[in-house]
């Protein structure tokens, strides 16, 4: 028996597929067909569909990269967006700063920058966003030339992130310090949760409950503004309790023992 050679030519290099040929008595026992390569016609079939899958889902991975100019090297490369990557953040600011992850809600703390250079290799993909504060406080560090929040969205391998020099804390007392402050104001939290929102989302409550005046403590925490009337308790009001719990008749099933009273009124000494 011999073989025969095939070669099948696509978009990659020549592949070459070895075909035992088929002897005489191989087609006696094929009594259904003379043909003596159609025992082998399936079997080179499914090679045939193997290889156009292998050959498209190269195409589809081709078609899939991006090209980048890296920020290290400034060179030409490529990568796959859906592929994990990593990243290079610095903190040239005079201040130590925490590093979040913006999940979209109060963001995720993974990573500490010392100041004046301190960096950070960071883990990422494509689309996700990160932002940054002073350490150990929920306080943003803000570009002072348009008093907006360093935020920072991800787009490529070896991508550099930079905290400037000057950034810094802002100005404004009044600011949003999480990215859901706009959605938690519009589901009402500015009232059913004052308190919370005027600190933490003071920009977005703002209009409602005129958050920029309220943020400084010593107005937000007048008896007014607190709600608070006078004095929780008065004179006598504590005897009162006292004194109902040994009359009141609904008492009367625990079988209240009285120790002591004024004047010995109710019992006691």
């Amino acid at each position: 028996d011999g073989e025969q050679n095939a070669k099948l030519i696509g978009l990659a290099a020549p592949i070459e597929i070895f075909i035992p040929s088929v002897s005489a008595r191989h087609c006696r026992s094929t009594p259904h067909s003379t043909d003596p390569m159609r025992p082998f016609l399936p079997g080179l079939g499914i090679v045939l569909v193997t290889l156009l899958l292998l050959l498209s889902d190269g195409g589809i991975h081709a078609q899939n990269m991006q090209n980048y100019v890296d920020d290290e090297t400034n060179e030409v490369k490529s990568f796959n967006p859906n592929d994990q990557i990593q990243v290079r953040i610095i903190n040239k600011s005079t201040y130590r700063a925490d590093v979040y992850w913006d999940d979209g809600r109060y963001g995720k703390n993974i990573a500490t920058l010392e100041a004046n250079g301190g960096s950070s290799k960071l883990n990422t993909f494509q689309g996700h966003k990160f932002f940054v504060t002073r350490h150990g406080v929920r306080e943003g560090l803000f570009d002072p030339a348009t008093d907006e929040p360093y935020r920072y969205d991800i787009e490529k391998p070896n991508q550099l992130l930079v905290v400037p020099e000057d950034g810094a804390p802002s100005k404004s007392k009044c600011i949003d310090r999480f990215s859901i402050c706009p959605e938690e104001a519009a589901r009402g939290s500015c009232n059913t949760a004052p308190g919370w929102m005027i600190v933490h989302c003071c920009r977005s409550c703002d209009e409602e409950l005129g958050a920029s005046k309220l943020i400084d403590a010593k107005v937000r925490c007048t008896r007014e503004n607190l709600k608070m009337g006078g004095p929780a308790w008065q004179p006598g009001d504590l005897d009162k309790i006292f004194a109902s719990w040994a009359t009141d008749a609904k008492y009367a099933k625990f079988d209240p023992m009285v120790h002591s009273s004024p004047g010995g009124k109710y019992g006691g000494a």
